[in-house]
């Protein structure tokens, strides 16, 4: 049986030295592992060009442990990412963590087309600004957002001094409710204000009312609450590169 998909490629391997595994991310299968063939040119072979930052239309066979690539054609290219470095981490960033969360044969549209959207905002020049705004979007999608604004227990503002957010429950309080929790993830007042913010503002605002260090300490907090909401523990290899 063959079939056809748009996909986005995540992740590729060689396998053997005729072959090589690539996971794709589709919109109508969800994360799928696909095997593709290399060619022989000049008595040598090599790998068919999937390129990581480019959308696909796959022709696929069915496979008992892999789908088999048939054919592939561009469908949208990003290829201007790139050319710009810090564009290039922001992107394999984001790979990386769908590649993370997304459980195979599962499909998601809105992943799918935010993924779509950080291509095109990287291939247009943005950076890493982008990145807790995208965050806070995916944490949205997958139903995890928590309420960083009145605390749980007294009701109070927690905008003027901070407060704490209890990663095992999503309870969220204030400075003076919270700050005998150990377990909870304290969050400066300049960066609830942020957090807060990344519905109402466009990037471009954000950019210019904070400074660097907040977005950074915004990546981490949502990296580490996406992860530890969805279990998992692994590093992020990609986020090491990107901060440094």
């Amino acid at each position: 049986m063959t079939y056809k998909t748009l996909g986005i490629v995540l992740k590729k391997m060689p396998y053997g030295e005729k072959q090589s595994i690539v996971f794709v991310f589709t919109p109508d299968y969800g994360k799928i592992k696909i095997i593709v063939d290399k060619k022989k040119v000049k008595n040598r072979f090599r790998v068919e060009e999937l390129e990581l930052f480019s959308e696909y239309i796959f022709l696929l066979k069915k496979g008992r442990n892999f789908d088999k690539c048939i054919e592939s054609d561009v469908f949208c290219s990003y290829s201007k990412i790139i050319e710009n470095y810090d564009q290039i981490l922001c992107a394999e960033y984001f790979l990386e963590i769908i590649y993370m969360i997304t459980p195979f044969f599962i499909p998601d549209k809105n992943i799918y087309n935010l993924l779509k959207k950080i291509f095109l905002a990287l291939s247009m020049g943005m950076g890493k600004e982008i990145i807790p705004t995208v965050l806070m979007n995916l944490i949205k999608i997958l139903g995890l957002k928590p309420s960083l604004k009145l605390c749980s227990k007294c009701g109070f503002n927690a905008n003027f001094k901070g407060g704490y957010l209890d990663f095992h429950d999503g309870i969220f309080t204030c400075h003076e409710c919270g700050k005998n929790n150990i377990s909870s993830f304290f969050i400066s007042a300049k960066l609830l204000s942020f957090l807060n913010s990344l519905d109402n503002y466009k990037v471009s605002v954000l950019k210019k009312n904070y400074s660097k260090m907040i977005f950074l300490e915004a990546e981490l907090f949502l990296r580490k609450y996406l992860m530890f909401n969805l279990g998992i523990s692994s590093e992020l290899k990609s986020a090491k590169l990107l901060i440094s």
